[in-house]
């Protein structure tokens, strides 16, 4: 199973609540944020789940790596300086779209990711 963490946040330009979601779970990196779409950090704490689920990729659809138990592989998205795991796909057009969200410094490179952590070797 998947190990992540989801904290709910106040938006202070809209005043709303949106979720930062850390993979793994003790990453200090934010690894995807929702919109502001709540009105509440209750509203937003009943929905951590189905975000978290929304915006972390599908691992089970990620062939397993078969040199390296506990890790599958895909096209992974990564910033070199300071380190940041961006996730894992399956496809290079899905890792390079979320790549190009994340910013210029992020690379797409396909290679090895060890689940539950942010190691990825390419």
């Amino acid at each position: 199973m998947t190990k992540y963490r989801c904290e709910s946040v106040d938006d202070a330009a809209t005043g709303r609540v949106f979720i930062e979601v850390f993979y793994p779970e003790n990453a200090s990196q934010v690894f995807r944020t929702s919109s502001p779409d709540f009105a509440t950090h209750e509203e937003a704490q009943e929905a951590f789940t189905r975000i978290a689920i929304s915006v972390l990729p599908d691992f089970g659809l990620l062939p397993v790596d078969p040199d390296n138990s506990g890790n599958v592989i895909g096209f992974g998205i990564v910033k070199s300086s300071p380190w940041h795991f961006g996730g894992i796909y399956s496809e290079e057009t899905d890792a390079r779209r979320i790549a190009s969200k994340l910013g210029s410094q992020y690379e797409v490179h396909y290679g090895s990711h060890r689940l539950n952590s942010d190691d990825f070797a390419y």
